[in-house]
């Protein structure tokens, strides 16, 4: 029996959506995910104070500060072993500090850990990847189907290694160390 040229389209279009699929994490899970060693919830909690942070963490390598938007000030803390953490500072009344960016070395989530030089085999196995409009790879998570601000693990497809892990708030390039 032939099969109905839309048939065949149908099955290409579910094929081609089903792979842009991105994932999504609750706020609950965002907040137990670990960058490093450290969790969202314990990050944001240091609301961009450097003796919260370093009594956390340690105290920074770096600190970068600058201003952008309409009066928006931020901040960017680096520390040993390639965590970078960043906040914004709104002065609206909605709220004042945000954390707004994260790089780091490893991510942990549902128990699951991979770290940047290794296989993204762990997570690629429960989670779904995609291509990226830069073209790279990566498995995305969104936060509460909100699509302003992703994790991404980004990964080399061609040896599943893990070349970068970040959490940005609208995908913000505010600086770089």
């Amino acid at each position: 029996m032939k099969n109905p040229l839309w048939l065949s389209a149908a099955v290409c279009l579910f094929a081609l959506f089903a792979t842009a699929q991105e994932n999504a994490l609750t706020k609950s899970q965002l907040y137990k995910t670990k960058f490093n060693d450290y969790t969202f919830l314990e990050l944001k909690k240091t609301e961009a104070n450097v003796e919260k942070l370093t009594k956390l963490i340690e105290f920074p390598l770096s600190i970068r500060e600058g201003k952008g938007g309409i009066g928006e000030g931020w901040v960017r803390y680096k520390f040993d072993g390639g965590l970078v953490v960043g906040f914004i500072d709104t002065q609206s009344q909605e709220y004042t500090i945000g954390l707004d960016y994260i790089k780091a070395n490893a991510i942990t989530l549902d128990g699951v850990t991979v770290k940047v030089g290794e296989s993204v085999e762990a997570l690629s196995k429960v989670y779904t990847t995609v291509q990226l409009e830069d073209k790279t790879w990566a498995i995305k998570f969104v936060i509460d189907e909100e699509y302003c601000c992703p994790v991404l693990v980004k990964f080399n497809p061609e040896t599943d290694v893990v070349t970068e892990i970040t959490y940005k708030v609208n995908g913000e390039k505010r600086y770089s160390f």
